[in-house]
């Protein structure tokens, strides 16, 4: 079995380069992480860092538009991708070694050169405004986007990464330069690349491509605002005319630096509602048959965090009484018999991320929260020390009566 070597440096510009090598690998995955996204963005720019996402693919001096990018990526078999979140922007190449070199050409003029014109700013508002419109019409995502919302109501994680549709439509290309020149710094980015090629020549092709990119602004220190648990319950209901109500549970969280909870919760989230084996898909779909599916989500933050529980029903009451008294005696399902099969569970899911792209996404939210190497092996060996007790002690702290936020989308209003 090949072993992966892990390291990082830093450029002198503030570059850093993370990168996982395992040797005799044909392929290699070129990402670069930006510490920018919505939770960033001023009332005025709602949406900005999502809007670059787009418009980086619409040209740059040596790519003119975004037949050029895409032909220079996949006439070699490459693929390319981008995305943006509320604590980051990444753009990633994944390629054969043989043109490895090719994929840091492409990355660095993308991301160094862009033309930012105004003709592809307003063809890029449109697209990105009938993203914003898609996601209000997916109930699903909406439910989600909700649950975002309202966990982390008055506070910049709150912020939705597709942004606004009134910001986005209003904003001209001078504000995106401006915006572009604060977000875009070596010192908040990181090149992070998994697969055959050793550090050393990452660092040459690093040193290449991106060492003439520099800071024109002074870097503002990240301030992060933690959350205070709730102290009662919350619900919020928005009405649609659709036949099932969607719910998301919610839990808020602390942040990135209470790593033994932070794995405990983990765990206990892949325990109640990951798969069809899970408890709240045995109780509330194969027992009672209240729901189709149920689905968990875990996300922390460097300052806060949310544990959700999502599902749809046509009987929303039944199914918020039953999560209630389940969540309620959670304890009991907490035993030492449960745990290493619990433990089992969650540390198997992240092995799955070894394959790509996803191992490079779990060292890209290493750099984002922790401003260092932070590896899935490294993730593993907390979840593996986590103890019967540490579960019991995270389920009684974070997931109490009082810290629950209920959002519901749907026909009639909850209880």
């Amino acid at each position: 079995m090949n072993t992966k070597i892990n390291k990082i440096t830093i450029l002198d510009n503030g570059l850093k380069i993370i990168t996982s090598y395992t040797p005799r690998l044909n392929g290699v995955h070129i990402s670069l992480w930006l510490k920018t996204g919505s939770r960033y963005e001023n009332s005025d720019e709602r949406g900005f860092s999502h809007l670059f996402e787009h418009l980086l693919f619409s040209g740059n001096n040596k790519y003119k538009n975004n037949f050029e990018i895409a032909s220079a990526v996949e006439g070699n078999g490459a693929k390319i991708n981008g995305a943006t979140s509320r604590d980051y922007m990444f753009f990633d190449i994944e390629s054969v070694i043989e043109y490895a070199e090719n994929a840091f050409d492409i990355l660095s003029n993308l991301i160094l050169n862009p033309l930012l014109r105004k003709k592809d700013l307003e063809k890029d508002k449109k697209i990105v405004i009938r993203e914003i419109y898609r996601s209000k019409d997916n109930h699903t995502m909406w439910a989600s986007r909700l649950a975002y919302v309202k966990n982390f109501e008055g506070h910049s994680l709150a912020n939705d990464p597709l942004g606004l549709e009134d910001v986005v439509s209003g904003t001209d290309i001078k504000r995106l330069k401006n915006y572009y020149k604060e977000a875009f710094i070596p010192k908040k980015a990181a090149l992070i690349v998994v697969g055959g090629l050793n550090h050393h020549n990452i660092e040459k092709l690093a040193e290449k491509y991106f060492r003439k990119w520099q800071c024109e602004n002074t870097i503002q220190p990240e301030i992060n605002i933690p959350l205070s648990l709730r102290k009662k319950e919350i619900s919020f209901f928005e009405k649609r005319e659709i036949k099932e109500t969607h719910l998301r549970f919610n839990y808020l969280l602390s942040g990135v630096e209470h790593d033994n909870d932070n794995a405990a919760l983990e765990i206990i989230a892949d325990y109640l509602g990951y798969g069809m084996s899970s408890l709240l898909s045995q109780e509330l779909r194969e027992i009672k048959k209240l729901v189709y599916s149920i689905s968990s989500q875990f996300q922390i933050f460097s300052d806060a965090g949310i544990f959700s529980i999502g599902t749809s029903t046509k009987d929303p009451e039944k199914v918020i009484n039953l999560f209630k008294k389940i969540m309620k005696q959670i304890d009991k399902y907490l035993t030492k018999q449960n745990l290493n099969e619990m433990k089992a569970k969650t540390i198997n899911l992240y092995k799955l991320q070894d394959i790509n792209p996803f191992y490079i996404r779990d060292l890209g939210r290493g750099f984002i929260l922790r401003d260092n190497l932070f590896t899935t092996e490294d993730h593993v060996s907390i979840i593996k020390s986590i103890t019967k007790d540490q579960l019991i002690k995270a389920s009684r702290k974070y997931l109490s009566p009082t810290n629950l936020l209920i959002v519901a989308l749907g026909p009639k209003a909850i209880k």
